[in-house]
């Protein structure tokens, strides 16, 4: 049966019952009714609700005729208030509602995708969505975004595509002024990028981090030796740019038996708390760094993060490491990258996948984890194949870890038995060997190996 509701959404006011933005100290939140009564349970319109009046007895009678006209069939779906409704208000409406579920560089590119394509497409109401033209408008712009004077790649079209269709469909399942999506189906970019991100090897994080260090050139209000600290810590601890961009003083436990830098939930990307262990060598060189900071400040203030692979790209270039290789693309994400591959190297799938903080080992194992073509050839040198001349040694089935720890171990074992057998014969080789002493003969007489070789002395 139709009836009149209220609308409810959330707030935050401070001590006064004013509303403040999200994130402001000390601010509350709070639910409350909107100001405007809106008509549901229409006559065949589902969960549809339609906005009527701010006053209740002028909203029933709106009520009351609408379900006139829907029972006879003469109403138009869309009401005209409903129909001239802005885009504007709309779009920040649903900025709020990302911004609960993300981090809020995600909600700044969503929305950013979103306003580009109503602005593209010159959509500026409701009533612009429900053309019949408008999937084919929206596509035709998405496409055009790869071409023209500053091209954008094929994935970040996916994109802004994608997040302007989460839109719609959120006007549609959330605020109930759509019958559909008017979006859905429609044809996008691929999202599989051409270049493909890389890890850093060894030697060329060495290398970066060492022109980083030397560099005398500032770069978004950071140092060089600040770069190289981020970099190195990137690759110790998986942490994006992102994360590492809050992380303050007091959220470094150096003093621990294991060393940790923990992220609380609002600060990660998944919205779960995170506590990374850090490598011991990096102990001292971070407390050095960190002295003399206030605990609740950012290490690395600032907006570097949103221009990251920018950063990352002139330390690049400074080292000679390539940015573009076979194997993918450079950019700060490859710290995580090279951090995966390390990781591989030593430590289980299992233990992989909860330091890198997936949902699943599938994009451990698929997206972040690289190999190189000697370490391929390792591993398949190591198969225990039956029949002469193949089978795998002893050793065959070992982690690399394991064998260098047993390679130690043998020298270590070699040399102390080398040492004990030196103690033992030295004594008994030593008068046999010196000169003045001669060699005993076959009859127990010398022979004199100084004068007369041949000559027996008695």
């Amino acid at each position: 049966m139709a009836h009149l509701v209220r609308q409810s959404f959330t707030c935050y006011v401070d001590a006064n019952g004013k509303r403040v933005p999200k994130g402001t100290k000390k601010a509350k939140k709070v639910t409350e009714k909107s100001a405007k009564w809106y008509g549901c349970a229409l006559p065949n319109q589902g969960k549809k609700r339609f906005p009527l009046a701010t006053d209740k007895a002028v909203a029933q009678r709106m009520l009351a005729d609408l379900v006139e006209k829907f029972e006879r069939g003469t109403a138009n779906m869309a009401v005209r208030e409903e129909t001239s409704l802005a885009l504007s208000s709309l779009i920040s409406e649903f900025q709020e509602a990302v911004r609960r579920k993300s981090s809020e560089k995600h909600t700044l590119d969503v929305i950013g995708h979103v306003k580009k394509v109503m602005a593209g497409c010159k959509l500026k109401s409701l009533g612009d969505l429900r053309s019949p033209g408008l999937v084919p408008k929206v596509e035709a712009f998405v496409w055009s975004l790869m071409k023209g004077d500053e091209p954008i790649t094929s994935t970040t079209a996916a994109y802004t595509g994608k997040h302007a269709r989460g839109f719609t469909r959120w006007l549609w399942k959330k605020r109930k002024l759509l019958d559909n999506d008017p979006l859905a189906g429609m044809d996008l970019p691929s999202q599989q990028t051409d270049n493909p991100r890389r890890d850093l090897s060894v030697d060329e994080l060495e290398r970066v981090l060492a022109a980083a260090e030397a560099s005398t050139e500032t770069i978004r209000s950071l140092a060089g030796p600040d770069r190289a600290l981020i970099y190195l810590l990137g690759a110790a601890t998986g942490y994006r740019a992102g994360e590492l961009a809050r992380l303050t003083p007091a959220d470094f436990d150096l003093d621990a038996d294991v060393p940790v830098v923990r992220l609380k939930g609002k600060q990660t990307k998944n919205k779960k708390p995170a506590e990374q262990p850090l490598p011991p060598g990096l102990r001292a060189r971070l407390r050095s760094y960190l002295a003399g900071r206030l605990a609740g400040d950012r290490v690395w203030p600032g907006l570097w993060y949103r221009r990251a692979a920018d950063i990352l790209r002139v330390d690049l270039a400074t080292a000679g490491v390539p940015e573009m290789a076979s194997t993918g693309e450079a950019v700060f994400h490859s710290l995580r990258h090279s951090y995966s591959s390390f990781l591989a190297r030593s430590a289980s799938v299992k233990v992989t996948q909860e330091l890198l903080r997936h949902a699943s080992p599938n994009l451990t194992i698929a997206r972040y984890s690289h190999s190189t073509l000697a370490e391929r050839a390792e591993a398949v040198a190591a198969l225990p194949l039956p029949g002469e001349g193949i089978t795998a040694g002893p050793f065959a089935g070992m982690p690399r870890a394991e064998l260098e720890t047993t390679a130690e171990q043998l020298l270590i074992t070699v040399q102390a038995i080398t040492a004990t057998v030196a103690a033992l014969l030295t004594p008994v080789l030593t008068p046999l060997l010196t000169p003045d002493s001669g060699i005993l003969g076959n009859d127990g007489g010398r022979v004199d190996t100084t004068t007369h070789p041949g000559r027996r002395v008695g």
